[in-house]
């Protein structure tokens, strides 16, 4: 009778201590915020990005593709023979910086240039010193770009004249 009240107040026990641990998992993970904080985003392009981008695909020919809000680090590369310190730091800072649009070859997705959509934000002296750092990464890297100034309306012939002058396309 005692080894049999023992084993059931171990079990008991047992149980409780199970019961406590899961509880406490249980609260902690409520509690903790997500390891994967992240939702996703409602739009890839905001309204006058999708706008321009609707005239772009009819413009650009099609012997080229438009990817937009392309990492300029997956444009561009650091040069070789730099020491270790100077590549990661020029690495650094284009690994942060995306691009608007970015017109490539269809047969071999070679990049042929670059498009700022640029609005009133440009005129601010921040984002000023940011696109002359990457006009002056992509001039290096013989990228093209070209600049365009958003609008409420686009002319298709207008915008073909500028991407030719510009980008060659």
């Amino acid at each position: 009778m005692m080894h049999t009240s023992l084993i059931t107040l171990w079990l008991a026990g047992f149980g409780a201590a199970l019961l406590f641990l899961f509880l406490t998992l249980w609260f902690v993970r409520r509690r903790k915020p997500s390891c994967f904080p992240y939702e996703k985003q409602a739009v890839l392009f905001t309204p006058a990005e999708r706008a321009f981008f609707v005239i772009l695909k009819e413009v650009v020919e099609s012997q080229f593709l438009i990817f937009g809000k392309v990492r300029l680090a997956d444009v561009i590369k650091t040069r070789s023979g730099l020491t270790p310190e100077i590549q990661r730091r020029a690495f650094y800072k284009i690994t942060n910086k995306h691009l608007d649009f970015v017109i490539c070859r269809v047969k071999d997705l070679s990049v042929i240039g670059v498009i700022e959509l640029d609005d009133r934000s440009h005129d601010l002296p921040q984002r000023q010193a940011r696109d002359s750092f990457v006009d002056g990464a992509l001039a290096a890297a013989r990228i093209p770009i070209a600049h365009i100034k958003v609008q409420r309306h686009y002319s298709k012939a207008a915008l073909r004249a500028e991407l030719a002058q510009r980008l060659g396309i």
